[in-house]
């Protein structure tokens, strides 16, 4: 466990709440709600991991920035590496917090619904990008010979947050900053450790290479702000804020899983030209280690969410797999449909990565 500090533990309803001896700042909870289900306000001041995600980083968890960018040539994007090669992870230890109050983990990912959640970044690089609050599709990207070929119709590209996935035996309970890249070594597509995670046709799915294997990823949230204006360059610590679209039952799903586990990372990853041995024309995002954030100038990623953790789980959350607010006939079906190994399936309604009779027996147990 990560430093944890002593806790109390005391019973709210059913659920075993770990409260600090005294509230301490930097991380505010409060816990209020009837005696089935407490609402748990977090405020993540830092986070407890930021990382350079990219082959060459000589420090990646010390590093004072993290680069998002995507290594284009003039023949397209080089076939060495990912397509969205700079990436950042971000994680939030939840369960065992460096200070302050933890969401009670292992309760079971149905237990927990995340109400809201908001990411903020801070920009360190000064007027390198173009803001731009839509995602790119895929077909952008192509060349503009490609049947599938379509222009870009606006101005810059979107800073895009996602979900994180792991590799080799880690989760996010044991991907640490130190941890390798990839034990493949540098060079290599999709090998990396960890890796922007969104669900794509009833999987979760590395969407680091989406532009070779064509498809649109969903992203979590999309960097916004308000004070900027589509095709305006950005300056220099302006803050994008990343509303976590928490009503989407595939990020929810995501959402469940990780404070289940107890750390919630995320991964930010989009595609910003760049080149070897030409000026960035890409975001540089703050992390913990930057002096300007040690000395209180600046934040690095900060976090602020809502989450209902409750004594029993709901039928929104169990049974009610399409997640039409009824349990009925078409979850039934749903669960059918998906029958077998699926590890993103919402109708693996029990989260352990199989559609099988235990989830068709929740169905049924939460009918109506």
């Amino acid at each position: 466990m990560r430093n944890r500090s002593e806790m109390i533990v005391r019973r709210i309803g059913s659920i075993p709440v770990w409260l600090a001896p005294a509230p301490i700042a930097g991380l505010s909870v409060l816990i209020a709600a009837p005696l089935g289900a407490q609402t748990v306000n977090l405020s993540f001041a830092a986070p407890s991991l930021d990382r350079w995600n990219y082959p060459f980083a000589g420090n990646p968890g010390g590093n004072h920035y993290a680069a998002i960018f995507a290594p284009l040539t003039e023949a397209g994007f080089d076939p060495s590496f990912d397509n969205r090669d700079g990436q950042m992870v971000i994680g939030f230890d939840t369960a065992d917090p460096p200070q302050g109050t933890s969401v009670p983990p292992n309760l079971g990912p149905a237990r927990y619904t995340v109400t809201s959640a908001t990411v903020f970044l801070t920009v360190e690089s000064n007027e390198t990008f173009t803001y731009d609050p839509t995602p790119d599709s895929y077909r952008t990207w192509l060349a503009p010979d490609d049947p599938e070929y379509l222009p870009d119709a606006d101005a810059g590209h979107a800073v895009e947050l996602f979900g994180t996935g792991f590799r080799y035996g880690f989760t996010a309970t044991t991907y640490l900053e130190s941890a390798p890249y990839s034990p493949l070594g540098s060079f290599g597509k999709g090998i990396r450790t960890a890796y922007p995670e969104s669900a794509h046709n009833g999987q979760c799915v590395d969407v680091s290479n989406n532009v070779d294997e064509r498809f649109d990823p969903t992203p979590f949230a999309v960097g916004l702000n308000a004070e900027l204006t589509p095709g305006e360059v950005v300056p220099v610590d302006t803050e994008l804020r990343f509303d976590i679209n928490a009503s989407d039952p595939n990020v929810q799903r995501s959402l469940r899983r990780a404070l289940n586990e107890g750390m919630l990372d995320f991964s930010v990853a989009s595609i910003f030209p760049s080149q070897q041995q030409t000026p960035g024309t890409y975001p540089r995002f703050y992390t913990k280690e930057h002096l300007a954030v040690i000395v209180g100038l600046v934040s690095a990623a900060r976090l602020e969410m809502s989450v209902e953790v409750s004594g029993e789980p709901t039928p929104d959350s169990a049974g009610d797999v399409n997640a039409d607010g009824v349990v009925n006939i078409h979850d039934l079906l749903a669960v059918i449909a998906s029958w077998g190994a699926c590890q993103c399936c919402l109708a693996d309604a029990n989260y352990d990565g199989v559609v099988n009779v235990s989830d068709l027996l929740i169905v049924i147990q939460t009918w109506g």
